[in-house]
C-alpha cells in the first residue's frame, strides 16, 4: 500500500493517475452513446452530458500535470490546488449521475449551484494558496482541511437523497459513494506527507469503474406488445395460490401492473376507470404521455377526459382544448380513422394546456361506441424521449382500442344505473318523509276538530269570547287611528329637518366660497411675503413702521373672524348635531378644519414676524410650571402628530424648578420646535422630548430644552442658514427643516428675548436635534409691560 501511495503521489505518477481515471471515464460514457433504442433518448443524453464534463475535467488535469512535469513555471504551486478542486467538483457532477437519470429541476438547480459554489472555492483558495508564495504542505493546511470537509459533506447528502429517492441504479450509486467517503475520511485521519491527497486517490480509483453501471439504466425489456383483455367484473376467476392469472399482456410486465389492470373492472368511477387505463396504456406501450379526448362537440371543443405522464409518474388533470389544436382530429374521428403528426410547432398549443415544453410525436386512435359513433380518443405523445411511433405500436393500440371502448361504455352505464339508482332511492324516501308528514297534519286535524266539538258546546264562553274578540278589534282600530296621527306628525317633523339641512347646505356652501376667498388672501400675502428682500440682508434692514405693523395686524384680525366662522361651523357639521355625516363628508370637514387651523397657525406666525421686525418685543416674567407650558405645547401639535402617527417621547427631569420668564415665550419656543419636528418626521416616526436642570454657573441657574426628530437630517454646510426665515433647502424632501423655517426664525428670536442660546446638531440619514438653554430667571429689560404673545 505504501508503494502505492508513493507511485500515485509522484509528478510521473500523477500523470498514470489521471490517465487511468480518464480513460474509466471514457470506456463509461462508450458505453453509454452504444445505447441506441430512441425511447430513452433523454437519459442517455444527460448521462452522455455528465459523463463528458467528467471526461473533461480529467483532461484538464492530465495537461496541467504534464505542464507541471516539464518544469512550466508557476504550475507547481497552483496544481495541488486545482487538482483538489476538480475532485470536488468531479463528485457533484458523479452524484447529479446517479441521482437525477432524468429532469428534475430541484437537483438540476442545486447540481448548478455546487459546481458555482466550487468553483468560486477553488479560484480563491489558488488565490490564497499562490498569495503564501511556497510550495508543500496542502496536507496538512486549513485549506486542504476545508476541500476535504466540502467533499465529505457533499457525500453524506448523496447518499442521504440516495436512500430517500432510490432512483434506477441506487444501490450501485450508494456503494461508489461510500467508497469515496472512506478515502476521504481516512486522508482526514491520517493524511500523508506533500501536496497530494493518497487516500482520496486510491478511493477513486476503485470507485471510478461502477460508473459503467449507468448504462445499466438504458436497458429497456423488449416486449411484443398484445391486446390488452381487459376482464369483465363477473369473469373473473378466483385462483388459488398456486395458480397463475391467465392474461394476454406483455410478457415481463409487473404483477402490479397485472393487477392493476384486472381492478379496471371493478372500478364504479369512470374518472378512476379512466386514470387507470392511461397509466397502464403509457406503460404497457412505454409512452411518455397517454390521454384520452373526448369527439369534438358542435362547437369544436375537446375535452381532455384524463391522462398520465410516465416519466413524472403523475396523473394529468382534465381541460378544454380547441380541435383546431389538434390538426386533423375532427376528420380522424369522423373517419374512424388513427391519426399520426411528427413533431412540430402545430402541436404547441396541445403542449400548452398539458404543461410541456413539446409534445413530441402524436399518435391518436378514435374509439367508437356501440352505434358505430365517435366516443373517445387514445392519444399517445413522446414529449421527452422524440420516440417515432411504429406500425407495431399503432397495432397494438387498434387491437386494444375494441377492448377499451367496452369497458368506458360499460362503466359509462354502470355509473348511470348507479346514479338512476341513488336518484330513486332518494325520491322513495322522500316519499315516504311526505306520506309520514301527512299523516302527522292528519292526526293534528283530528285533535282539532275534536276540540272544536267540545268548545262548541259551551256556547255561553263562546258568545264571551266573541265579545272579547270585538272589544280587541276595537282598541286595535284606536290604535291604529293614533298611529297614523303619529306618522303624519313624523312626516311634518322631517319636512321641518329636511328644509333645515337644506338651509344647512346653503350655509356650507357659503362656508366653502368663504374658505376659497380666505385660500385667496392667503395665496396673496405670501406672496407678498416672497417679495420682501434676501434673507442674507441684516434684520435691522427690514424693519417695518409701526403704520405697517397696525394695517398687518388689523388684516390678520380680519382673516381670524371668517376662520372662526368656518371652524366653528365645522365643529357644529362634525358633531352631527344637525344630520348624519357619510364617511366621505366626514373627510371632506376633516380636511377643511385643518386646513384653517393651518391657515390661522400662518396668521398667527404673520402677526409673530410683523412684531419681530417692527422690534415691538415685549417680555412680562412671571413664575412658570415647565411642566405644563410642555404639556400645553404638545397639546397644540397633537393633531400634526396624529395626522402621521408619530409617537412622541418625553422625558422630564424629576428636579425641574419653577422659572421666573415669559410664559408665552416659552410655549411659543416649544411650540415651533415641535412643530417643526413634526414636519420634518415621516409617517410612522419618532420625536424625542426632554427637559433637564442644569446647576449654575458663572451665568446662573438654566434650563435645557432638547427636541429631537427622526427625519432626513440636514446638511452641514446647510446649518448657518436654518434659523433663517422662509430657509428652504435645495432638495425640500430631504432637507430636514419643516415648513417654511418661519417659526424657527421666531423661537430663535425669542429665545435670544429671554436671554438664552438655541442651536442645532444634525445627523444625515438619521435626525436632527434642536437644543435650547432658558435662564431660570429671565433678566430684567426697560419697559417689559406686555405679552410676548398674541
Amino acid at each position: 500500500m505504501n508503494a502505492l501511495i508513493e507511485l500515485i503521489t509522484s509528478p510521473t505518477g500523477s500523470l498514470a493517475y489521471h490517465l487511468i481515471l480518464a480513460f474509466t471515464v471514457l470506456g463509461a460514457l462508450q458505453a453509454v452513446l452504444n445505447q441506441a433504442d430512441e425511447r430513452v433518448a433523454l437519459q442517455r443524453g444527460r448521462l452522455a452530458l455528465g459523463l463528458g464534463a467528467l471526461l473533461a475535467l480529467r483532461g484538464v488535469l492530465f495537461l496541467a500535470a504534464g505542464f507541471a512535469v516539464q518544469g512550466l513555471a508557476g504550475l507547481d504551486l497552483l496544481l495541488p490546488v486545482l487538482d483538489r478542486g476538480v475532485g470536488v467538483l468531479a463528485l457533484v457532477v458523479i452524484l447529479w449521475l446517479w441521482l437525477a437519470p432524468e429532469p428534475n429541476r430541484g437537483l438540476d438547480a442545486a447540481a448548478i449551484f455546487a459546481v458555482v459554489l466550487v468553483a468560486l472555492v477553488t479560484g480563491l483558495g489558488a488565490l490564497f494558496w499562490l498569495g503564501r508564495g511556497q510550495v508543500g504542505g496542502l496536507n496538512f493546511s486549513t485549506l486542504g482541511f476545508i476541500f476535504e470537509g466540502l467533499a465529505l459533506g457533499l457525500i453524506l447528502a448523496g447518499e442521504l437523497a440516495l436512500l430517500t429517492r432510490r432512483p434506477a441504479g441506487w444501490s450501485t450509486g450508494l456503494a461508489m459513494l461510500v467508497i469515496l467517503f472512506l478515502g476521504t475520511l481516512a486522508q482526514l485521519a491520517a493524511p500523508n506527507q506533500g501536496d497530494w491527497a493518497a487516500w482520496m486517490r486510491v478511493a477513486q480509483l476503485a470507485a471510478m469503474p461502477l460508473l459503467f453501471s449507468l448504462s445499466a439504466r438504458l436497458h429497456l425489456p423488449v416486449v411484443t406488445p398484445a391486446p390488452l383483455n381487459l376482464p369483465e367484473p363477473a369473469s373473473t376467476p378466483a385462483t388459488t395460490p398456486t395458480e397463475e392469472p391467465q392474461t394476454s399482456l406483455p410478457k415481463g410486465l409487473p404483477v402490479g401492473e397485472l393487477l392493476g389492470i384486472l381492478n379496471l373492472g371493478a372500478s364504479e368511477k369512470p374518472e378512476e376507470v379512466c386514470q387507470l387505463l392511461t397509466r397502464h396504456l403509457a406503460r404497457a406501450l412505454v409512452a411518455d404521455v397517454a390521454l384520452l379526448l373526448s369527439a369534438p362537440d358542435s362547437s369544436g371543443q375537446v375535452v381532455i377526459m384524463c391522462g398520465y405522464d410516465l416519466i413524472r409518474e403523475d396523473s394529468l388533470g382534465g381541460g378544454i382544448l380547441d380541435q383546431k389544436h389538434i390538426p386533423g382530429y375532427a376528420e380522424a374521428m369522423q373517419r374512424n380513422k388513427p391519426l399520426q403528426v411528427p413533431a412540430s410547432s402545430k402541436l404547441d398549443a396541445l403542449a400548452r394546456a398539458l404543461g410541456l415544453k413539446s409534445s413530441g410525436n402524436l399518435l391518436v386512435l378514435p374509439l367508437l361506441n356501440e352505434e358505430s359513433k365517435p366516443l373517445a380518443a387514445i392519444v399517445l405523445l413522446s414529449p421527452y424521449s422524440g420516440r417515432v411511433w411504429s406500425a407495431e405500436d399503432l397495432r397494438y393500440i387498434k387491437e386494444t382500442g375494441p377492448a377499451v371502448s367496452q369497458l368506458l361504455q360499460k362503466t359509462q352505464r354502470g355509473y348511470r344505473m348507479r346514479e338512476n339508482l341513488l336518484t330513486a332511492e332518494a325520491r322513495l324516501s322522500e316519499t315516504l318523509q311526505e306520506h309520514e308528514r301527512l299523516l302527522e297534519e292528519q292526526r293534528r286535524a283530528g285533535e282539532e276538530l275534536e276540540a272544536l266539538r267540545q268548545s262548541a258546546a259551551e256556547s255561553d264562553q263562546q258568545r264571551t269570547t266573541i265579545r272579547e274578540l270585538e272589544q280587541e278589534l276595537e282598541r286595535q282600530r284606536l290604535t291604529a287611528s293614533a298611529a297614523g296621527g303619529a306618522v303624519v306628525a313624523g312626516s311634518e317633523a322631517l319636512q321641518e329637518e329636511n328644509a333645515q339641512l337644506k338651509k344647512e347646505l346653503v350655509n356650507f356652501e357659503r362656508l366653502k366660497k368663504a374658505a376659497q376667498a380666505v385660500a385667496t388672501e392667503r395665496d396673496q400675502l405670501r406672496a407678498a411675503l416672497e417679495a420682501r428682500p434676501d434673507e442674507s440682508a441684516p434684520a435691522e434692514s427690514m424693519g417695518l413702521s409701526s403704520e405697517q405693523a397696525e394695517v398687518i395686524a388689523s388684516i390678520a384680525q380680519d382673516l381670524r373672524q371668517p376662520m372662526s366662522s368656518i371652524i366653528g361651523y365645522t365643529d357644529l357639521l362634525l358633531s352631527e348635531s344637525v344630520g348624519i355625516l357619510g364617511a366621505l363628508q366626514r373627510k371632506f370637514l376633516d380636511r377643511v378644519k385643518a386646513s384653517t387651523e393651518r391657515m390661522n397657525t400662518l396668521v398667527g406666525n404673520l402677526v409673530q414676524i410683523t412684531a419681530l421686525d417692527s422690534g415691538n418685543i415685549h417680555i412680562t416674567p412671571e413664575a412658570v410650571d415647565l411642566s405644563a407650558v410642555i404639556d400645553q405645547s404638545i397639546g397644540e401639535t397633537s393633531n400634526q402628530m396624529r395626522e402621521k402617527n408619530i409617537a412622541l417621547r418625553v422625558d422630564l427631569a424629576h428636579d425641574l424648578p419653577r422659572m421666573h420668564t415669559d410664559r408665552d415665550a416659552v410655549q411659543q419656543i416649544l411650540t415651533h420646535l415641535l412643530s417643526n419636528a413634526g414636519a420634518a418626521t415621516p409617517m410612522e416616526g419618532e420625536i424625542a422630548l426632554a427637559a433637564r436642570h442644569e446647576p449654575a454657573n458663572g451665568s446662573g441657574e438654566s434650563i435645557l430644552l432638547e427636541v429631537r426628530d427622526t427625519g432626513e437630517g440636514i446638511p452641514q454646510e446647510e446649518l448657518p442658514r436654518v434659523f433663517s426665515r422662509l430657509y428652504r433647502a435645495d432638495n425640500p424632501l430631504i432637507q430636514g427643516v419643516g415648513d417654511t423655517g418661519v417659526g424657527l426664525s421666531i423661537a430663535k428670536t425669542l429665545t435670544e428675548a429671554l436671554g438664552g442660546d438655541i442651536w442645532v446638531e444634525s445627523d444625515l440619514g438619521r435626525g436632527s436635534t434642536f437644543r435650547v438653554r432658558l435662564p431660570v430667571v429671565s433678566p430684567a429689560s426697560n419697559g417689559q409691560n406686555g405679552s410676548a404673545a398674541e
